[in-house]
């Protein structure tokens, strides 16, 4: 993925996706889109188990417990930061497949854009979960020092909501993984192949599906991490052209860690019914 900054979005663009009246066709289709995607993603969603563990050390077992707080890390800052990557991998060579014209056409167009400026358009928060509440890779990673296997229950993570964090298990197996973004693609195609529009409204609907994409690229693992049976509640924020403001989440960015190189920032994300925090950690 290409880390150049991305064209300017127009002013009139803000105002569409915030929700005017003179919302191009292109942006008109592709939030339809969106919403049909998810809506079939919700569907086909498989259950998650009856407890789900969070491994951390005591010191955030603590706070976990005090604060009701769960803290999410910005993809971009994950252990593994190819994982995002990977999926943005697949989808390119997926471009390249079927016919000469492959790639040129408008939804084409607006996938590349997707596939270069993915962290321009969107923020990916992640909080991880195992299916086993006791696995040796999982110690060994997290109680090296006295660690804790916290348990939770799918169906109270699933609460949290439509619209709010979701709830994903992650896929392993790389051929499952390329049929999904297959199948994006196609649909992507088949829904806006008959729209014209220009290479700017096209950029604006890269930005709209990046929701879609970034969910899935949280979901997506090298099968050599198959043994930790992983589920990741995932929080995505549109930036078009800076963040958009939510209906759940109430944002505050704050600095902490002392500043240098060991400083971060943290944008503390609240769910608006004040009985569960997710706060986001963007060093």
């Amino acid at each position: 993925m290409d880390s150049d900054q991305p064209p300017p979005t127009s002013d009139p663009a803000t105002s569409e996706v915030a929700g005017s009246q003179s919302v191009p066709p292109v942006l008109i289709r592709a939030l339809e889109f969106i919403r049909s995607w998810f809506d079939r993603f919700q569907e086909s969603a498989a259950p998650p188990p009856t407890s789900l563990h969070h491994y951390t050390d005591a010191r955030s077992l603590i706070s976990i417990v005090t604060t009701q707080e769960l803290w999410a890390t910005n993809a971009v800052f994950m252990n593994d930061q190819t994982e995002v990557s990977h999926a943005a991998t697949l989808m390119s060579r997926l471009l390249q497949e079927g016919e000469p014209a492959a790639g040129s056409t408008g939804p084409d167009i607006a996938m590349r854009h997707l596939l270069q400026y993915v962290h321009s358009f969107v923020e990916i928060y992640v909080v991880s979960f195992c299916a086993d509440g006791d696995l040796l890779s999982q110690w060994r990673g997290y109680g090296a020092s006295g660690g804790y296997s916290i348990e939770f229950t799918g169906k109270e993570l699933i609460a949290l909501g439509p619209g709010r964090p979701r709830l994903v298990q992650v896929i392993y197996d790389e051929e499952n993984q390329v049929e999904q973004l297959r199948e994006l693609l196609r649909s992507w195609r088949s829904m806006l192949s008959s729209v014209s529009s220009t290479e700017q409204e096209w950029y604006e609907s890269a930005a709209l599906l990046a929701q879609i994409f970034a969910v899935l690229a949280v979901s997506f693992k090298n099968d050599a991490f198959a043994q930790e049976k992983e589920w990741r509640l995932c929080y995505t924020r549109l930036r078009l052209p800076e963040t958009l403001p939510d209906e759940h989440f109430a944002v505050d960015f704050q600095s902490t860690g002392g500043g240098g190189a060991g400083g971060f920032l943290e944008a503390v994300l609240v769910v608006s019914n004040g009985a569960t925090y997710l706060h986001c950690d963007c060093r």
